[in-house]
């Protein structure tokens, strides 16, 4: 019964951890065998890792991940997160395990003696100074991230910074036990969060416009520069190995225009992006920062439109004056603005809102405006909120007239840019939904 109360989905649990630790020991077992029937593995190394010092006692943290890997799936509270983390170790396990058979690579760092006896049987007893196989991407960087967000997930204060620090000292030991080069721990860091950008535990608003010359412009120049990065990266090689991260970005970034919409961006109702969202897209989301900091620097940060509307650009500061926020962006994270009331209704950023797009923007803001003085805004305060405010003037009678209302916001927050595109929509809004 106590069993049953404290952890009530252990027998789901009891299942998928046998099922993929059976799956992981068969598929690693493969992978390992196969490469050490090869004539010759290569390795990839840099000079410098012959400074890494070697620390026998990091073995403890190195083992001590089999143990949190087996505790994520009793901390699961619902059979979604169960079911989706299940996944996402099964999938770290099946790609980590196909890129060690097509690209077999060898672990050329020679461990010394080990005076302590239980640290030398751990790592010699344990078999792994005899199989240096198995090495990029790092199964072990990438399982200890996908574990790290289900403790991560279920603690906070002081009990949460203490894992967070055990599971980088996990990651690190990879390196201290001579188990990795250090090419294979990015690559497996990033191997995790990928699997759990594409594995979230909750759906996103998936927001796109029709398709237009503007929408498949922006797509193929944000494919158009992936591609320049990857090859950049792959030429250079070294260093440069990184351009891969700013490629991957803005790959995401242009399959969101041309087909998933804002829910790459994996923004949820508090305005939060996903942690994976975070770290996948840094690259992108800091060019969109530089941006937005190059063309607002000369801007004042809202302007009053009616006694209970402002327009402007996301505010960099946690608190606003304003007692609700409608978030526009997509790209931004707003979570760390503090209001009583906030409604994201994320939008990509260049692109025309349709009439039913603007339609649910409109609403969302009426909703917020019952309740008190709201800012309006997106990147620049000056097109996709722009043209919700424009909606709502005509929308409330503030404006008879279309043009009347841009004339009026453009007289507010003179930098204001509507397409023709938007302008039009605007006029087909108008004739479906004002009466």
């Amino acid at each position: 019964m106590i069993l049953t109360q404290k952890f009530p989905l252990w027998k789901s649990a009891s299942f998928y951890l046998l099922l993929l630790a059976g799956f992981f020991f068969w598929s690693y077992g493969i992978a390992n065998q196969y490469a050490s029937s090869l004539p010759f593995v290569p390795s990839i190394s840099y000079p410098w890792e012959k400074y890494i010092p070697f620390l026998p006692w990091t073995i403890i943290p190195y083992w001590s991940m089999d143990l949190f890997y087996g505790l994520s799936f009793f901390i699961c509270t619902s059979k979604k997160e169960l079911t989706v983390h299940a996944k996402r170790l099964f999938f770290a396990s099946l790609i980590c395990c196909v890129f060690f058979i097509l690209f077999p690579l060898a672990c050329r760092s020679e461990i010394p003696g080990i005076s302590n006896p239980l640290f030398r049987w751990l790592i010699g007893g344990s078999g792994l100074v005899a199989t240096p196989f198995n090495q990029a991407p790092s199964l072990h960087i990438a399982l200890a991230w996908l574990v790290w967000l289900r403790f991560r997930a279920h603690t906070s204060g002081v009990i949460r910074a203490v894992l967070t620090a055990w599971f980088v000292l996990i990651g690190i030991s990879v390196l201290t036990c001579y188990q990795h080069h250090f090419i294979d721990v990015p690559l497996g860091f990033f191997t995790g969060v990928l699997i759990s950008y594409l594995l979230p535990l909750q759906p996103f608003e998936r927001t796109l416009p029709v398709w237009t010359y503007q929408r498949a412009k922006l797509s193929f120049f944000y494919l158009l520069g992936s591609g320049l990065f990857a090859v950049l990266a792959w030429s250079k090689k070294g260093a440069c190995l990184w351009f891969f991260w700013p490629s991957l970005s803005l790959l995401i970034v242009g399959f969101g225009y041309a087909l998933w919409g804002t829910a790459v961006f994996q923004k949820d109702t508090r305005g939060k992006l996903s942690l994976s969202a975070h770290i996948l897209l840094a690259p992108y989301r800091l060019g969109a920062f530089l941006s937005k900091c190059y063309f607002t620097h000369s801007l004042p940060g809202s302007v009053k439109i009616t006694d209970r509307i402002y327009l402007g650009s996301l505010p960099s500061h946690k608190q606003i004056k304003q007692n609700g926020l409608l978030d526009m962006t997509a790209e931004f994270d707003s979570s760390s603005i503090q209001c009583a009331e906030r409604i994201c209704c994320p939008r990509l950023d260049l692109l025309a809102q349709t009439p039913e797009q603007i339609q649910q923007a409109v609403e969302k803001l009426i909703v917020l405006s019952q309740k008190g003085s709201v800012l309006v805004c997106c990147a620049l305060g000056l097109s996709r909120s722009a043209t919700v405010v424009i909606a709502y003037l005509i929308f409330t009678k503030h404006c008879t007239t279309l043009q009347q209302a841009v004339q009026f916001v453009v007289q507010k927050r003179p930098r204001t840019v509507l397409s023709v595109r938007q302008l039009y929509y605007l006029h087909q809004w108008q004739q479906n939904y004002i009466i």
